[in-house]
Parts: structure tokens; C-alpha cells; sequence
């Protein structure tokens, strides 16, 4: 017997699936606050296998990263997806159809860090059916002030949760909505922020959705300088952010058309910035005067 978990995240249903013996929603402790109704299938359903994996070795590399999950491997062959999770030297799998609407993860449930594994692996399939329905996933830090997100962008290092620290000390009624990797959507032509089971080293899983009031992607600077950016170069401000498999060339296609579409729909802007209160006031100041 079978049980489903079922999810909504970022307005995408997600259902996990696994045995009885098999505690998902322990597992998944950053997923409680995106419970959904047990009647939801899902447009995204992720089975924990209870047998090993028939080993192939007919898959095509397509890329490798390491991130707090550990090291992801990601290969394909016609009509299906593989991604290895390996924590700790143990190696997890997943393997998906193309369009990433039915995964199968076989888990080492001795791992300690299989739960891990999994989360990965749902975020790499939700990720791909998020581009699907007019979104994206951003690396990125999102505070909110209860109507507005505002997103700050940018690589590695750069200071993104700084400066959302910065917002959170300054203005009042500003909260985190998550660290590393909100969602965004078009949804009815406006462009909205949502939170994800997913923030980085910040536990901030909150289920919330507002509309984008701006997105700013940063620059380490000694003095700070706000300018605001349209067309082809708010595309490129936004998109090294975005989480996709950019080399599949639906998703890919895709995706650019939703990056098109957001850089369209809300302010845009490049923030040259140091660490100190006066970067967050400049940019405050900078969206709430548009």
C-alpha cells in the first residue's frame, strides 16, 4: 500500500509517493507549511522506489554542481532524465520522463542525509515544471512588506541576504520571504514572488505569494549608484538567476520567453552597493518612488 503527500508550491502541486513504512513528511520537514489537499494527484508526482535501480550505463552527461545538498550529476537519453544526488559519498538517484511530470527516486534510506536527496531532487523536477507554467526559480534573497517582493539578485557572494538583513533592520513591516530561491510566476499578465520550501541556509519556508514591487541585482561597490534597467538588459540581469535546464531546448525556449515576460512586468534595476544601511535606503527609496 501506498501513501501520497501531497503539495502546492509556488501554486504547482507536487505529490510524493512512497510505503507506509516510509515517514515522507518527516523526511521533508521544510515541506509542512505547502501541505495541500490528499485529493491532489499533483502536475508533478515523485515515487520512492522500494527496489533498487536497474543500472544503465546509456545516459549522456549534461552537467555536474555542488550546493548544500551535495554533488548533482545530471544525464539524459531520449525521453527521460537522470540525476544523481551524492551526500556524503553515498550517491541517490532519480530518474524522470522528459517533461518532468513523473519521477521514480531510489533513496538509501540508511543515509542520514537521503532526506536531503530528495529534497534536491524534487526541487530539480519542480524547477523544470515551473518553466512549464509561465515561472522560474531564482537564485536570489526576497523580503516582502506585506503587498510588495522585492528581489535582490546577484553572483555568489555578492551580498544578496545582506542586503535583505539591511531591509529587514531599517523598515518596519519588512519580513524575509525566503534566501536563496523564491519563485516567480506571471500570473494574469503581473508578476508575483512566491515562497518555496527552499532558502538556503535561512529557515524561511513560508508559503506566501506577492506581487513583485522590484528586483535588483547587485554589485559590490565601494560607493552605491541605483539605475534602472529595460529591455535587453533587465533579460540580462534576470536571467543568470534563473534555475532551468537551459540546454533542453523546450524548457529553454521557455524559459526565455518567461524571463522575457517578467523583465516586462515589473521594475528592473542594477545596484551598485556596499554593505552599509545607506545601500538599502537608496534602494527602498528607489522602487517606492517609481
Amino acid at each position: 500500500m501506498r501513501k501520497i503527500y501531497n503539495y502546492s508550491i509556488a501554486r504547482i502541486d507536487v505529490a510524493v509517493k512512497a510505503a507506509r513504512d516510509v515517514d515522507v513528511e518527516e523526511m521533508l520537514v521544510d515541506f509542512r507549511g505547502f501541505r495541500a489537499a490528499e485529493s491532489v494527484e499533483g502536475d508533478l508526482c515523485l515515487e520512492i522506489a522500494s527496489a533498487p535501480e536497474a543500472k544503465s550505463d546509456r545516459w549522456e552527461s549534461v552537467c555536474e554542481d555542488c550546493n548544500e545538498f551535495g554533488r548533482l550529476r545530471l544525464s539524459r537519453r531520449p525521453g527521460a532524465y537522470r540525476l544523481e544526488v551524492e551526500t556524503d559519498g553515498i550517491c541517490h538517484a532519480l530518474t524522470c520522463n522528459s517533461d518532468f511530470t513523473q519521477g521514480v527516486a531510489y533513496l538509501n534510506r540508511y543515509d542520514r542525509r537521503g532526506a536531503d536527496a530528495l529534497s534536491a531532487m524534487l526541487h530539480v523536477m519542480w524547477a523544470q515544471r515551473l518553466v512549464a507554467h509561465g515561472g522560474m526559480s531564482v537564485h536570489a534573497s526576497c523580503v516582502e512588506d506585506g503587498q510588495r517582493a522585492y528581489l535582490f539578485l546577484g553572483k555568489s557572494g555578492t551580498g544578496k541576504s545582506t542586503h535583505s538583513g539591511l531591509w529587514l533592520e531599517q523598515f518596519p513591516g519588512v519580513s524575509l520571504l525566503n534566501d536563496d530561491n523564491p519563485a516567480l510566476r506571471i500570473i494574469d499578465g503581473e508578476l508575483w514572488a512566491f515562497g518555496t520550501p527552499w532558502s538556503g541556509k535561512s529557515p524561511c519556508y513560508r508559503n506566501v505569494g506577492r506581487r513583485v514591487g522590484g528586483i535588483a541585482r547587485l554589485s559590490q561597490a565601494e560607493e552605491n549608484a541605483f539605475q534602472w534597467v529595460t529591455g535587453v538588459d533587465a533579460f540580462v540581469a534576470l536571467l543568470p538567476s534563473c534555475g532551468a535546464i537551459h540546454s533542453d531546448a523546450e524548457i529553454g525556449s521557455r524559459l526565455f520567453d518567461n524571463v522575457i515576460l517578467a523583465a516586462e512586468a515589473a521594475p528592473i534595476a542594477h545596484l551598485d552597493c556596499n554593505r552599509l544601511p545607506e545601500a538599502a535606503t537608496l534602494c527602498h527609496q528607489s522602487f517606492n518612488q517609481r
